[in-house]
């Protein structure tokens, strides 16, 4: 399970994300694999690669230590998980509540959706009461 968050550490070069991506997606559904399908993909739902990636997202692209590739290719990475079936383990994972707590905290979005909650459930409770 360890690869794949040492894959994501390299996440600025494309080659590591092409083959990330190739390990997210696993085998072909038609594929002569058989059940590899299935163990693939739940090994790869074992792992916190998809919080690794939102994590990617999170530093600071300021910095000198962090390449600017890494921001693009970690967020095409979770666009790809984004677009796979909603049965998947990593699309399940990708919006969980968890993670798009996160992705939100990233940039600074919680507490604008927070507020934006509470109008919708006043403006809510207001026309109840009318």
């Amino acid at each position: 399970m360890d690869i794949l968050t040492n894959l994501v550490q390299h996440i600025s070069s494309d080659s590591i994300l092409e083959v990330l991506l190739r390990v997210m997606h696993g085998p072909p559904e038609d594929s002569s694999y058989g059940g590899a399908v299935d163990m693939a993909r739940h090994w790869v739902a074992k792992t916190d690669v998809v919080q690794k990636l939102v994590d990617v997202l999170g530093h600071d692209h300021t910095s000198c230590s962090v390449c600017p590739n890494d921001f693009s290719n970690a967020a095409e990475a979770l666009c790809s998980i984004a677009a796979l079936s909603s049965t998947s383990p990593l699309f399940v994972q990708l919006y969980s509540e968890g993670t798009v707590r996160s992705l939100l905290n990233k940039f600074g979005l919680v507490s604008e959706i927070s507020s934006f909650c509470r109008f919708l459930i006043t403006s809510s409770v207001d026309t109840l009461l009318l």
